[in-house]
Formats: C-alpha cells, sequence, structure tokens
C-alpha cells in the first residue's frame, strides 16, 4: 500500500520556523545552565545570537546568576572563554 506522505520534502526553512529553532535552543541552554547552578557550578552562558533572547531573559531575572554576556564576534568569544576560566567558571554555555 503506498502512503501519501512524502518521505523526504525538501527546501528550505521560513524564518518562523528559523526563529523557532533558535527559540528552543536558547530554553534548552537556560534549563541546562540553570539545572547546573542547582547542582552547585559556577556557569555562565555566552550568548551570540543578535536578537539576545537570553540577555532579555537575564535582565528580568531578579537572581543575577548565571551570567549572561554577549558575544559579537570570534574574538570576543576567545577572550571571553580565557577569562571564564580565571573567574572560575565551571560550565559555559
Amino acid at each position: 500500500m503506498k502512503s501519501s506522505a512524502p518521505a523526504l520534502e525538501l527546501g528550505t526553512e521560513s524564518e518562523g520556523e528559523k526563529v523557532m529553532r533558535h527559540g528552543e535552543i536558547d530554553l534548552m541552554r537556560v534549563g541546562l545552565a540553570v539545572a547546573a547552578m542547582e547542582d552547585g557550578e559556577r556557569v555562565f552562558i555566552l550568548e551570540t545570537d543578535h536578537q539576545g533572547t537570553i540577555s532579555n531573559w537575564a535582565a528580568r531575572r531578579t537572581n543575577p546568576e548565571p551570567v549572561v554576556e554577549r558575544i559579537a564576534n570570534r574574538f570576543q568569544l576567545e577572550r571571553a572563554l580565557r577569562a571564564l576560566e580565571q573567574r572560575g567558571c565551571t560550565l559555559t554555555t
């Protein structure tokens, strides 16, 4: 019996699908960070998303942890990773 659903559908993502995927990734990163903090880790989130979703989340919180730092380019990322090690970071997302 032949299925009416295509086995493989090729195409490009719509902008809405891209935003949803980024939102899901941001949600997972925040969840991981909060769970790790509850387990005693010193957590920092390096945000590379130009929309600032995680930074906006952090700004609405009363708890300053986890620290969120926005990163605009790979050079900032390299500097931030070196600095986090010196600050006692045990997990970076």
